[in-house]
């Protein structure tokens, strides 16, 4: 695919996403499955040598967050844009940010305090998350070991209140709420 086509398709990619999030202004309905994956890695960035190439394309996406706002992570809610930057060189991606700087939307997608607000609360639920994640395997490998100190016991109640924090429904899910 030549260069030119390349940024078309990223454009078309952020259209796409810019009109979704347009169907839905007060962001109550909108579906995180995509923005949280990509929050994940771009706030835990691999580490391998054979993920170099991802590494770099996250470390743009974050930068890109960092400089003109949060909420330029919310144009991956259809799960497009991500590997569309993915093939654009850096001449190519300032040519992306500068047309998307000429749409409206766009503006006012990185200027609404709600979206910021959003995104902070989907990388405390990400954060939450891999805690919980890590807690419940300790959990997990406590059990295994047969471990009968007074330690193990606190510990397992410490494990039975992460379980139900789950269960109840609090952390479950993907669907984003601003408050």
């Amino acid at each position: 695919m030549d260069a030119d086509r390349r940024l078309t398709k990223a454009l078309e990619a952020a259209s796409d996403a810019l009109q979704h999030l347009s169907m839905s202004p007060d962001l109550n309905c909108l579906d995180c499955t995509h923005i949280d994956r990509l929050l994940g890695r771009v706030v835990d960035l691999p580490t391998e040598g054979n993920q170099r190439n991802s590494r770099r394309n996250l470390l743009v996406i974050r930068q890109w967050m960092v400089t003109e706002g949060p909420g330029v992570v919310l144009l991956e809610v259809l799960g497009q844009l991500y590997w569309r930057l993915g093939e654009l060189n850096s001449k190519q991606f300032e040519k992306f940010k500068a047309a998307l700087q000429q749409q409206r939307s766009y503006v006012s997608l990185v200027q609404d305090t709600r979206t910021v607000t959003l995104v902070i609360q989907r990388i405390r639920h990400i954060q939450r998350s891999k805690a919980d994640a890590c807690q419940d395997f300790l959990c997990e490998l406590s059990d295994t070991n047969g471990m009968k100190s007074k330690q193990s016991q606190l510990h397992r109640q410490n494990c039975a209140y992460a379980h139900s924090r789950f269960t109840d429904g609090r952390y479950g899910g993907s669907s984003c709420k601003v408050q």
